[in-house]
Order: structure tokens, then C-alpha cells, then sequence
């Protein structure tokens, strides 16, 4: 039971079921209202205003978060963060990778045939260099 509670504590938030973004402490205290009006009466003016005033809140709080991340990111200091913005900007779908015609196994195996030779006499590598042009 213990380690239940540990983890809840210690799982961060965006691995939680009932994590909700840019959830402060007013749109906290308007989720609860809402919730207890909820359970009274889900189809009364109450509980449908709270639920319209909390997601403007939140939307309003994440517009504010996106543009702050706009404006933060600076191409001249940190491209990389620049650039991860920008894919995930993007509206096409992940392109799938594309598998390698030549496996490990086969790689390993031309390596093995490729190995220095066993014979290492003078001349040798003359020779070799001979054979394959």
C-alpha cells in the first residue's frame, strides 16, 4: 500500500491519469466547483457556466504558455530547441523510417570474410592490392 502512495507522489505530472495542463490555483478551485456541480446536476445553467468559464481559463492560460514559448526561442543560441518547435509546428504526419536492406548478420559475416589474412609474407599486400584492381 505504501509504495502506492510513493509513487503517486513521485510520478511526474505528465504521466498521471487525472493530469490536467496550465491547471493553476483559480481554474484548480473552479475545476472542483465544477465537478461538485457535476455530480448535483450535470445539465443545469451552474454546471454548464463553470465548465465554459473553466475551459476559456485554461485555453487563455495555454495561448499565454505557447507565446511565452515563441518568444523564448532563439535561433542564434539554441537551434536545437528552435528547430523542435518548428517540427512540432508541422502539420504532416511522422515519416516512417525506412528498414535497411542489409542486416547485422550480413554486415558481421562480410566483415568476417573481409579479416586480415593469414599469410603475411613480403610482398604480400602488393599482391593483394593487385588482385583487386
Amino acid at each position: 500500500m505504501s509504495v502506492w502512495e510513493v509513487a503517486r507522489k513521485n510520478i511526474p505530472r505528465g504521466c498521471r491519469k487525472q493530469y490536467i495542463p496550465c491547471l493553476n490555483e483559480e481554474s484548480k478551485q473552479i475545476y472542483d466547483l465544477y465537478i461538485a456541480a457535476y455530480n448535483v446536476d450535470p445539465f443545469s445553467e451552474e454546471t454548464i457556466q463553470l465548465g465554459e468559464d473553466l475551459t476559456t481559463l485554461l485555453a487563455d492560460d495555454r495561448s499565454e504558455r505557447w507565446k511565452e514559448l515563441i518568444t523564448s526561442v532563439d535561433m542564434t543560441h539554441n537551434s536545437k530547441k528552435a528547430w523542435a518547435t518548428i517540427k512540432r509546428l508541422n502539420s504532416e504526419k511522422n515519416v516512417q523510417t525506412r528498414v535497411a536492406a542489409v542486416t547485422p548478420n550480413q554486415v558481421a559475416n562480410q566483415l568476417l570474410q573481409n579479416g586480415k589474412p593469414a599469410n603475411k609474407e613480403k610482398g604480400h599486400k602488393k599482391r593483394l592490392k593487385g588482385e583487386m584492381e
